[in-house]
């Protein structure tokens, strides 16, 4: 599996890797292929995510802890491609509730995103 990361200004300053093999389960990834992975996702994960849960956009405002208008922003300019050149920390701070409450993101070999809906993770 691997990612590009972007600087501030959507320029790629290096590619992460994470490399296991074929037969044991992949490690959860972490650190810059995190990131790099979490740049990813466009707003339509982010709807899908959603979706899963059965959560209004109000839902997601409320347990990332961002505005409703900003919710709406990530979900509309996102697909847009106005705000992909770097990924905001209200991006961040959206995927990162939704992975509280379950969802998993999984990149596919070809490149594609999954979403899967597991089980609640506690927080503390």
């Amino acid at each position: 599996m691997s990612a590009p990361v972007r600087d501030e200004a959507g320029r790629i300053t290096g590619w992460n890797c994470l490399m296991s093999p074929i037969q044991a389960p992949s490690p959860p990834a972490a650190g810059p292929l995190r990131r790099g992975l979490v740049q990813a996702l466009r707003g339509h994960h982010l709807r899908a995510a959603r979706g899963l849960l059965d959560w209004s956009r109000e839902d997601l405002a409320r347990a990332s802890g961002l505005p409703l208008s900003t919710v709406r922003r990530l979900e509309a300019d996102a697909e847009a491609g106005r705000i992909r050149s770097h990924v905001t920390r209200s991006h961040h701070g959206a995927v990162a509730a939704l992975r509280r409450a379950g969802i998993r993101f999984v990149a596919l070999d070809d490149g594609t995103i999954a979403l899967a809906k597991g089980r609640e993770v506690a927080q503390g």
